[in-house]
């Protein structure tokens, strides 16, 4: 993801604004990113104080940062990242580069998808003897074929020979090809643990997807409260009249703000953000004021949504039990149960801040990952309650007509209906102009004088 910084500083009373030219390198360590900044100061006689700011790019946070480079790193409540940040003095023509060391985490390790190719290989060899052997071919061979598309894309955008531009646009697209990788060997492991063998390590995902978010409040329900501090001071030694507008995170809707704190709730319906305003604040020479706005916790969690996730889980790990033979699937009931566990585990703070907003996403994170893996579970035990024996010469056996074969029966209906209308309408035809030839001519006109 390609960012260009914004670089300020002031020259007197003018203010000059100046764009960096932002650079991504690839070090000669493997599996780290460079992020490079330069800062020029066009100035031929004075120095500048320049503010350096960029984004981390997506998925990146802050434990991913191997070097800061001198940066302040903070969270973006807004645009759900990190950005960094640092301010720092240059001298008269001075030219200045900064750099930030990252993880890369735009790459698919080739170890990764290695894994995955041996685990279809294994998942098609369990269903070789079944009657599923088709299907398990058809599917392990579009598997074989995304993963061997996803290393090619990548190989291609390898750097440093490639552009850091097709790097993570190869990097995005081989993510979401994966996502319907995993569905597909999860319909081959729903196969292998229903034809009563052991899939092994569950490397498939559940068609279904997680249903995540807010938290739902009724009317005069009791909720936890979190405080805003919204700090405004005034630099000079002069009293000012200064307005003042605070956007909310994006969680928060106008019904959320129980108290303004003096200010003015507001919704910007562009934007979709809830904001507290003022007109004008008036603040004397060197004053600060604080504000604190009381808002819902739209962030705690539901103990309703865990209890049931819990539930779900247990009955999970009590199934799973069952079939001792397979360890990995009770492995993972047993960390769904524990992960769930660790979720219920944290105080209740009574401040908001990027931090917290930031931590609570994470859970939010954490928590949808354990639901995944529930939907997965319960995919998987789901054919064992309908699997029964069936005759071999059964009437299920037959195969479904084809899509060619389909319509070419719906043609021949379409042209046998068309048929027999004409022949309706010829027979209603001839049958008219008899009956007019025996009534000699023409039907008289009404009332006019019968033949006699």
């Amino acid at each position: 993801m390609k960012t260009i910084p914004d670089l300020f500083w002031t020259l007197g009373r003018r203010a000059l604004v100046m764009t960096a030219a932002l650079l991504l390198a690839w070090p000669a360590v493997a599996q780290t990113v460079v992020l490079r900044l330069r800062a020029v100061n066009p100035s031929t006689t004075t120095s500048q104080t320049v503010t350096v700011s960029s984004v981390l790019p997506k998925p990146a946070q802050p434990s991913d940062v191997m070097d800061a480079g001198g940066f302040d790193i903070s969270y973006d409540v807004h645009n759900g990242y990190y950005a960094i940040r640092q301010t720092v003095e240059l001298a008269p023509r001075e030219v200045r580069t900064f750099r930030l060391e990252l993880r890369d985490l735009w790459v698919i390790s080739e170890e990764d998808l290695a894994a995955l190719e041996t685990h279809v290989a294994r998942l098609r060899d369990l269903l070789k003897d079944t009657r599923q052997k088709a299907t398990a071919e058809d599917l392990s061979e579009l598997v074989l074929r995304q993963i061997g598309a996803m290393r090619e894309r990548q190989n291609a955008a390898k750097l440093p020979e490639g552009r850091v531009v097709d790097h993570l646009r190869a990097w995005e697209t081989n993510r979401e090809i994966l996502q319907h990788v995993r569905k597909d060997l999860g319909v081959m492991e729903n196969l292998v643990f229903g034809a009563g063998k052991d899939p092994g390590a569950l490397e498939g995902s559940a068609r279904a997807q997680p249903e995540g978010g807010p938290v739902e409040f009724t009317a005069g329900q009791v909720t936890n409260e979190l405080t805003l501090k919204i700090r405004m001071t005034n630099p000079t030694d002069r009293p000012l009249t200064l307005p003042i507008r605070q956007e909310l995170p994006p969680e928060i809707g106008p019904a959320d703000v129980l108290d303004a704190g003096g200010l003015e709730a507001g919704f910007d319906a562009n934007r979709q953000v809830t904001f507290v305003y003022a007109v004008g604040i008036e603040l004397g020479p060197r004053q600060e004021r604080v504000f604190e706005v009381r808002i819902r916790d739209r962030w705690r969690q539901d103990p309703n949504r865990l209890d049931r996730l819990t539930g779900r889980a247990t009955n999970l790990l009590s199934i799973a039990q069952t079939f001792k033979e397979y360890n990995s699937i009770t492995s993972l009931a047993q960390g769904m149960v524990a992960e769930l566990e660790a979720l219920r585990t944290g105080g209740t703070p009574t401040m908001v801040n990027a931090e917290y907003v930031a931590q609570a996403r994470e859970r939010e994170r954490r928590m949808q990952t354990v639901e995944s893996k529930i939907l997965r579970l319960e995919e998987l035990f789901r054919p064992q309650e309908i699997q029964r024996k069936l005759p071999e010469a059964s009437m299920l056996d037959v195969p479904r007509p084809s899509t060619r074969t389909t319509w070419i029966i719906i043609y021949i209906i379409l042209g046998f209906l068309g048929i027999f209308s004409l022949l309706f309408f010829l027979r209603w035809y001839g049958k008219s102009r008899a009956e007019t030839g025996r009534s000699g001519g023409e039907p008289p006109a009404t009332g006019g004088t019968p033949p006699t």
